[in-house]
C-alpha cells in the first residue's frame, strides 16, 4: 500500500487439486485468472499504484541525502543519483502509455500529466515538482536530448601562437534537484496513489459484484482446474520450470 501505516492484506491461495497441512485458522482459496476489459483496467491501475508507491520512498530517500549534504555534494552521490533516477522513472511511468498488461491491442491506462499539473489540491511547489520530474525523466534520464553534453575545443592562450590545443567531451553530471523538490514530489506520490487506490477499490467492488452475479459459477471452478494443471511446475534437467497459463475467464 502507498500510505504509511496502511493495512496490507495477504491471501493464501491454492490450485484446485492441491492439498497440504495448514493451520486451522488459514483459509485456503482457489485462484482463477480472469480477463476482460474491467480486469485489464484494474491491473493497469494496480501497476500505476505500484509505480507511485515506489517513487515515494525513492524521492524521500534522495531528499534525506541531499539535506544531509547541505550545499555540497552528497558523500554517496552515486546512490543519490540512482535514487533520483529511480524516483523520476517510476513516477513518469504512471503517465506513460503503452500496451495494456492484459488486453492485447489496447492501450494501457495512464494518468494525465497535464491534468495533474493543474490540480487545485496541489500546492504550486507540488505542481512544479510534478512538472520538473516529468521533464527530468524525459530529457535527462530516459533520453539524452538536453544541452548537457557536447564536444569542446580548447584553444591556446593569446600569449602563444593560435592553434587548437585539445579536444574534449563536455558532460555535466546532474545529481538531482533540491531536497525540497524531492519532498514535494514524495507528497504528490502519496496524494495520487491514494486517488488511484480509491479508484481500484471502486472498480474491484464493481467487478466482484459482476462476478458474483454470474449464474454459471461452475465455469470459474472449471477454469481454475485447467489453470492449475497448466501452471503445474515441471523439472527439466534439474531446473523447475513454471508452465505458462493459457486458460482464463472473461
Amino acid at each position: 500500500m502507498c500510505a504509511p501505516g496502511a493495512t496490507h492484506h495477504e491471501w493464501v491461495t491454492a490450485p484446485c487439486d492441491e492439498s497440504s497441512e495448514l493451520p486451522v485458522d488459514v483459509v485456503i482459496m482457489i485462484q482463477v485468472v480472469i480477463s476482460g476489459p474491467a480486469a485489464s483496467v484494474l491491473v493497469d491501475l494496480g501497476s500505476i499504484a505500484h509505480d507511485l508507491a515506489f517513487a515515494h520512498p525513492a524521492a524521500s530517500a534522495y531528499a534525506e541525502r541531499a539535506e544531509a549534504a547541505g550545499e555540497g555534494v552528497p558523500e554517496d552521490s552515486l546512490v543519490a543519483q540512482a535514487l533520483r533516477n529511480a524516483a523520476a522513472i517510476s513516477y513518469r511511468r504512471a503517465f506513460t502509455g503503452g500496451k495494456s498488461i492484459l488486453e492485447r491491442g489496447t492501450a494501457r491506462v495512464k494518468l494525465d500529466r497535464e491534468a495533474v499539473a493543474g490540480l487545485p489540491e496541489l500546492s504550486p511547489e507540488q505542481q512544479a515538482a510534478h512538472t520538473d520530474t516529468i521533464h527530468l525523466a524525459d530529457k535527462h534520464v530516459a533520453h539524452r536530448v538536453d544541452d548537457v553534453e557536447g564536444a569542446v575545443a580548447y584553444l591556446a592562450p593569446l600569449s602563444r601562437p593560435r592553434q587548437v590545443e585539445v579536444l574534449g567531451v563536455l558532460h555535466v553530471r546532474f545529481i538531482g534537484p533540491e531536497p525540497q523538490v524531492a519532498r514535494a514530489l514524495a507528497d504528490v506520490c502519496l496524494f495520487l496513489c491514494a486517488g488511484v487506490e480509491h479508484e481500484i477499490e471502486m472498480r474491484r467492488s464493481e467487478l466482484l459484484a459482476e462476478l458474483r452475479a454470474d449464474s454459471d459459477v461452475d465455469r470459474f471452478y472449471e477454469a481454475a482446474e485447467v489453470q492449475a494443471r497448466q501452471n503445474a511446475n515441471v523439472t527439466v534437467g534439474g531446473v523447475v520450470v513454471e508452465q505458462p497459463r493459457n486458460a482464463d475467464v472473461s
